[in-house]
């Protein structure tokens, strides 16, 4: 799940660097043939094809984590599956129900906000307090005795 989720990062940070080539080809070769036109072409697959990785390696360690989350293996309630990735991601059709100005918004950032959202919850829900010395670093010591505490 980790590796599946690296790839997403990994991957994704393409899809995100290639929006501008693909928009700068789109603004300036849209109408045009020759040369101009195969490079609106060229952007567009090389864009589908890094969304389509990052989408394989996105549902794929979404899917693991969810049955992790099913089957109790990992520190995070079952309710979460509801923030999953490939969860939220089946709400998209719901999202085109939105009004304009708002629902292009919402619809054209809908992957990004899903991240958000799941990495915002598994945040809250994981975080705790952790005794610390000065300048915030853990001493791994007080850790061990605070997790004694708290079982």
């Amino acid at each position: 799940m980790l590796a599946a989720f690296f790839f997403l990062m990994g991957t994704g940070s393409a899809v995100h660097t290639l929006w501008a080539a693909k928009g700068l080809a789109v603004k300036h070769c849209a109408e045009q043939a020759g040369p101009c036109g195969e490079l609106l072409s060229t952007s567009v697959q090389y864009w589908t094809v890094a969304y389509d990785m990052s989408a394989v390696a996105g549902y794929f360690g979404a899917g693991i984590l969810f049955f992790m989350i099913i089957f109790g293996v990992t520190s995070y309630p079952r309710w979460m599956v509801l923030t999953n990735l490939g969860v939220l991601a089946l709400c998209y059709p719901t999202v085109l129900l939105i009004p304009s100005p708002l629902g292009a918004i919402v619809a054209g950032g809908f992957t990004n906000l899903t991240i958000a959202v799941f990495f915002l919850t598994s945040t809250l829900v994981t975080w705790r307090k952790i005794p610390s010395h000065s300048g915030g670093v853990a001493n791994p010591s007080a850790i061990t005795a605070y997790d004694k505490q708290v079982s």
